[in-house]
This record gives C-alpha cells, sequence and structure tokens, in this order.
C-alpha cells in the first residue's frame, strides 16, 4: 500500500509540472494503468487501490498542505502494515493529543471542541458571516468581546 500511495503521489506531482491537458491525461492514463497491473498481478487489491486513489484525490482539497498530509499518509499506511488496526487508532490518538496540545498565536488550535467553549461552538461547523456576530470568540485572547456593529448585525 505504501509503493501504491507513493506511485500516485509522483502522478500527481508529474500532474503539476506538465502543461494543463497534458497533465491531466498522464494522470489519469497512469492511474488507470497502475491500478490494472497491480491488481491483475496479485500485487494489491482492488480496495487498496480503491482507498489510495481516494486519498489522493482528498488531498486536492488542502492544497496548502499536500506535503503534510502526504507524509501523514505514508506514516499511516506504514504503521498500519505493521500493526493493523491497533497501530492505526494508535497513531491516530497520538495525532489528535499533538493537535490538542497545540496553539497557534494563543489560540488553542483545537478551540472550540478542546478545551471546550460552548460559546464559540455557534460556528464550529456551519459558519455565518462575519456582520451576523456581535461577539468575538471567547478561544481568541482579547480585551474587548463586543464587534463593532453595523446595520445588519443580529444577536449572537
Amino acid at each position: 500500500m505504501v509503493i501504491t500511495l507513493v506511485l500516485f503521489d509522483i502522478l500527481r506531482e508529474a500532474n503539476a509540472r506538465m502543461p494543463s491537458i497534458v497533465g491531466l491525461s498522464l494522470s489519469i492514463i497512469g492511474a488507470v494503468i497502475f491500478g490494472d497491473a497491480a491488481v491483475k498481478a496479485g500485487l494489491l487489491s482492488a480496495p487498496a487501490v480503491m482507498i489510495g486513489a481516494l486519498s489522493s484525490i482528498g488531498l486536492y482539497t488542502l492544497p496548502d498542505n499536500t506535503l503534510l498530509l502526504t507524509l501523514l499518509r505514508l506514516l499511516l499506511a506504514f504503521v498500519g502494515g505493521i500493526m493493523g488496526i491497533l497501530g492505526i487508532i494508535l497513531s491516530m490518538l497520538l495525532l489528535l493529543s499533538y493537535l490538542v496540545s497545540i496553539e497557534a498565536y494563543g489560540t488553542p488550535y483545537m478551540a472550540p471542541f478542546a478545551p471546550n467553549i460552548i460559546a464559540d461552538r455557534k460556528d464550529a461547523l456551519a459558519k455565518k458571516g462575519i456582520t451576523k456576530h456581535k461577539t468575538r470568540p471567547l478561544a481568541i485572547k482579547q480585551e474587548n468581546l463586543t464587534r463593532q456593529g453595523g446595520p445588519n448585525q443580529e444577536e449572537d
């Protein structure tokens, strides 16, 4: 699986460095040929190729963090190959504990979930427009919690 992920990353990098039409064709044809050859040779199962392809497609949702996510994906595949599902669960718990412990500019990275700030959860999953809020988030350290008002500002 690690080899599959590395080969998909090579195709993705080749796509980024080629002209748009040629790069897209190269990625599609290369992925189809590679996946078919790996399954027919018995190196991988069809679900493993699908998981690798879906995780590669998922990297396009966060283009600025592709290197970090690629390394995490390879690390989780490697640990999963050695330790199985227990290794993946332990790796995810270690990653989650690290994310909960760090701060960015004095604000907890996983706020409002860790620490649990109920007042800030109104924007945790679906964000309203900034002009719709009367107060600032409690997770961000500031002296003035009230936003400057405008004509279309609503109560929180």
